[in-house]
């Protein structure tokens, strides 16, 4: 997950980088009127997503495989589950809950 990822399908960047404390990640999604900055972070076990400065949501690990990682939050309105999928110089990214998910597919930039 480290390093710079594009969305194949929009402007959307995000990035991850290595912390005292765990993984640190920015998505960025350029669009009109304003731009959407989402701040995450790894660390014990738990992702916790801030999306655009709002309150923090923690997603807790519950598999973890060679290159694939997914968090849940039962109570969370949307999206329930985060996975993150690696694949050579792609990362796919999956939201969703028990009837909606959204799939989110990124090229390695840097």
């Amino acid at each position: 997950m480290l390093g710079s990822w594009q969305s194949t399908s929009d402007y959307t960047i995000e990035t991850w980088g290595k912390t005292k404390e765990g993984l640190h990640g920015y998505s960025h999604f350029k669009h009109k009127p304003a731009d959407t900055l989402e701040q995450m972070y790894i660390k014990d076990s738990t992702f916790l997503a801030i999306p655009n400065g709002q309150t923090t949501t923690e997603f807790k690990l519950v598999a973890e495989k060679l290159n694939y990682l997914r968090f849940e939050n039962p109570k969370h309105d949307f999206p329930k589950f985060i996975e993150y999928y690696a694949i050579a110089d792609s990362l796919i990214a999956t939201i969703g809950d028990n009837k909606n998910t959204m799939v989110f597919k990124f090229i390695k930039i840097k």
